[in-house]
C-alpha cells in the first residue's frame, strides 16, 4: 500500500474524496492518522489535528530560521497567508512530518504560492515562466529558489519519495468558480454533518436559507481563467510521471455516482491497495447529494442569479436553467 498525495483545487469534493481514500488506511498500524488535509491551512490543521500543530510549527520554525529572519511573521489568525513564498526547507519539513504520522494529505494549492505569469518580482530577481516537465530533469523550477514557487517543490518531493500522487479536477469550471465565490462571500465551506462539526460549516436548513449578495460577475470569471491557469500549468510539469487524474464529476454526477465505487477500485489499484479494504457502501453515503453544500435552492438566494446564469450560458457554453426549477 502506497502512501498518496491529493493535490488539488478549492470546491472540487476533495473532502469527501479524501475521506474515501483514507479510509483504505484504517487498518494500518503505527500512524497517528489515515490522512491529514491540509496541511498548510494552519485554522484547519487546529481543528481537526490539535495534538500535530506542535510538530508543525516546529518544522515551520526550523524551515524558516535556514533561509531568514526567524522572527518575522507569515502566519495569521485564519492560517499561512497564501501569497506568501515560504521556504523550501518549510515545505518540505512539513511534509516529512506529515508522512510520518500518516499514509497520505490532501493539498489544495491555493494554500502556497502559487504560479503567476502576471506577478512582477523585484528587479534582479525575475522569475522564468518556461514550463519544463520535472521528468526532463533541471531545470525543474520555474522561479529562481529565492523566489520558490512551493507547489513545485511539494510535487518534486512527493514524486522523488515516492508519493503517489492523485491530481483531482473539476470539468465544471463554472460551477466550481461559482462555489468557490460563494464560500468566499459567507465564510461557509461546508455542510455540517454532526454537532462537534466547526463554525466554518452550516446544515442543510441554515444553507437553504442563507441570505446572500449579488455575486461579482468578473470575479467568477478570473476565477475560471485562474484555476485554468494552474491545471495547466501543474499538470504540464508533471508530464510523464506517474500521475493519477480524477474529476469531480467521476464521483459527484448525476452520472457519476453510477460509477463511484468502480473509480474508487481504480485508485485502489494505483495505490497497491486490496479490494477488500474497500467499503462499498461507505463510498455511495460520501458520493450522495445529500452532501453538496450549493444546490439549486440555496442558489436561487443569489440576488443576481440570473445574470449569473446568462454568464455562465453565453460565455461558457453551460447550461445552469436547472437552478430556477423549484
Amino acid at each position: 500500500m502506497n502512501k498518496f498525495l491529493l493535490f488539488t483545487d478549492a470546491r472540487t469534493g476533495s473532502s469527501n474524496l479524501l475521506n474515501m481514500i483514507g479510509r483504505l488506511y484504517r487498518n494500518q498500524q503505527n500512524i497517528s492518522h489515515t490522512h491529514i488535509g491540509e496541511p498548510f491551512n494552519m485554522r484547519g490543521l487546529r481543528i481537526h489535528y490539535p495534538q500535530f500543530i506542535e510538530e508543525i510549527k516546529g518544522a515551520w520554525r526550523q524551515g524558516w530560521s535556514r533561509r531568514a529572519d526567524p522572527e518575522q511573521t507569515y502566519v495569521d489568525s485564519r492560517g499561512w497567508l497564501p501569497n506568501v513564498r515560504m521556504p523550501n526547507e518549510c515545505v518540505t519539513s512539513i511534509l516529512e512530518k506529515c508522512y510520518q504520522h500518516s499514509c497520505g494529505i490532501k493539498h489544495l494549492y491555493g494554500h502556497l504560492a502559487q504560479a503567476n505569469p502576471e506577478f512582477k518580482e523585484p528587479e534582479g530577481n525575475q522569475m522564468s515562466w518556461t514550463i519544463t516537465p520535472l521528468s526532463l530533469g533541471p531545470p525543474w523550477q520555474y522561479s529562481p529558489p529565492k523566489a520558490g514557487q512551493q507547489n513545485f517543490v511539494l510535487l518534486k518531493w512527493a514524486v522523488e519519495n515516492g508519493i503517489k500522487i492523485i491530481f483531482l479536477n473539476r470539468r465544471g469550471e463554472f460551477a466550481r468558480a461559482l462555489s468557490f465565490q460563494l464560500c468566499r462571500q459567507t465564510g461557509v465551506w461546508g455542510l455540517k454533518q454532526t454537532k462537534e462539526d466547526v463554525s466554518t460549516q452550516r446544515s442543510r436548513r441554515e444553507m437553504d436559507n442563507i441570505k446572500l449578495k449579488e455575486v461579482s460577475l468578473k470575479k467568477i470569471v478570473d476565477e475560471v481563467e485562474t484555476h485554468r491557469h494552474a491545471s495547466r500549468v501543474y499538470s504540464e510539469f508533471l508530464a510523464g510521471q506517474d500521475v493519477h487524474y480524477v474529476f469531480y464529476e467521476d464521483f459527484f454526477s448525476d452520472t457519476g455516482r453510477l460509477h463511484a465505487v468502480d473509480n474508487m477500485y481504480k485508485i485502489c489499484d494505483f495505490l497497491d491497495v486490496p479490494h477488500t479494504e474497500l467499503e462499498e457502501d461507505f463510498v455511495v453515503n460520501r458520493c450522495s447529494p445529500k452532501h453538496k453544500q450549493h444546490v439549486g435552492k440555496t442558489l436561487r438566494n443569489i440576488p443576481n442569479i440570473n445574470d449569473v446564469i446568462n454568464l455562465a450560458k453565453n460565455e461558457y457554453g453551460t447550461d445552469m436553467s436547472w437552478i430556477l426549477k423549484k
